[in-house]
């Protein structure tokens, strides 16, 4: 039987990195999560634990890593036999992780939009992910149900992260359903895109669409900063510009990547960066960067334009509303409020209101 303890310091290793990669490639980290516990048996089997790091059991080599093992292939006629084949070999959970999200949202050679019905995008919720996952990713016909019971269990939605995927800062892609009768240049003319231009941003091969495919007609773009009115973007200090000292933080007993960055309300990516890390591990007693030692991040407007209770933060590069929300122990939608925000999109460098 499955340890509860051991599973969840399982999801504690892997959900910073789960929630961060799934929230770029327009994937629920719930399903990605709930996968790599199945598929890796709680990152204990010998491919998903130390040294070699593959969660999900993907074959071929990584950098030029691999490690050999023995695994059993099907003849065709129901019957399995052994064989010994190279699996890939990854430095860390974090890049087992964007591996699986690349074969997610790639495909197959022969059709990148193989796995789409999984896309955050193309889905209500979860459940309609799992379930294109069941047929495609394996054959197993109780491989969805599985999946939503530890998801369930486990309550890994609390990780997924609002939205298509998008990154702060850019506008939403645009998508069009097919129709029956439709054609890529039909499509085209009536997005005033080129043939070539569709195929380009949805991944194509060929000029073979199917009806209820899902196609990007439009990407988003990035929203760039205002140059005047308001408030400036760029005076992010409350001490007259110049530079604070980076913020340190001692790791404890319990710590994860994952749990000190939403402490401190940064990203783990920013974390590793700032403190040069090259996995997730962590010790006990290590001193950590928490903040870049450029700028302040929250602060406390001027007397005089608001009130002695606001504060303010300053937005960063991997924020969402979600993040600031969940840091400031508020809601998506009081901050829209507060900022007359009408919609989620935010910038680098804007200065939104949080309290």
């Amino acid at each position: 039987m499955r340890s509860t303890a051991t599973v969840q310091g399982f999801i504690d290793q892997i959900s910073g990195s789960a929630s961060q990669i799934a929230s770029q490639n327009d994937l629920y980290a719930s399903v990605m999560m709930a996968q790599a516990i199945l598929e890796s048996a709680y990152g204990t089997s010998m491919l998903g634990s130390v040294p070699n790091y593959n969660l999900f059991g993907i074959k071929g080599s990584y950098n030029g890593q691999s490690v050999l093992k023995q695994t059993m292939e099907d003849d065709g006629k129901g019957n399995l036999y052994p064989v010994n084949a190279y699996f890939r070999k990854y430095p860390s959970y974090h890049q087992s992780l964007e591996d699986y999200a690349r074969v997610i949202k790639g495909g197959p050679s022969w059709n990148p939009n193989y796995y789409a019905g999984a896309w955050k995008s193309n889905t209500a919720s979860y459940l309609d992910a799992t379930k294109a996952l069941t047929g495609t990713y394996a054959t197993d016909t109780s491989y969805s149900v599985k999946l939503n019971n530890l998801i369930k269990t486990y309550n890994l939605t609390q990780f997924d992260t609002p939205g298509s995927g998008n990154n702060a800062g850019s506008s939403a892609d645009v998508y069009y359903t097919v129709k029956k009768g439709d054609t890529l240049w039909r499509i085209a003319t009536r997005h005033s895109v080129s043939v070539a231009a569709l195929k380009s941003m949805n991944n194509l091969k060929s000029d073979t669409i199917y009806v209820n495919q899902k196609l990007i007609v439009k990407k988003g773009t990035v929203v760039a900063p205002p140059t005047s009115g308001g408030i400036n973007p760029g005076n992010s200090n409350t001490g007259g510009g110049s530079s604070a000292p980076a913020k340190t933080y001692k790791v404890s007993a319990g710590d994860t990547l994952w749990r000190i960055s939403n402490k401190f309300g940064v990203s783990v990516a920013n974390l590793k960066s700032w403190n040069g890390l090259k996995s997730d591990v962590i010790h006990v007693g290590q001193v950590l960067k928490v903040s870049s030692s450029t700028n302040g991040n929250v602060s406390t407007p001027k007397p005089g334009n608001n009130s002695s209770q606001a504060s303010y933060y300053t937005v960063k590069k991997g924020d969402t509303l979600w993040s600031l929300a969940s840091k400031n122990k508020t809601s998506v939608a009081k901050i829209k409020s507060l900022n007359k925000l009408s919609s989620n999109t935010i910038y680098v460098g804007q200065k939104l209101r949080v309290k």
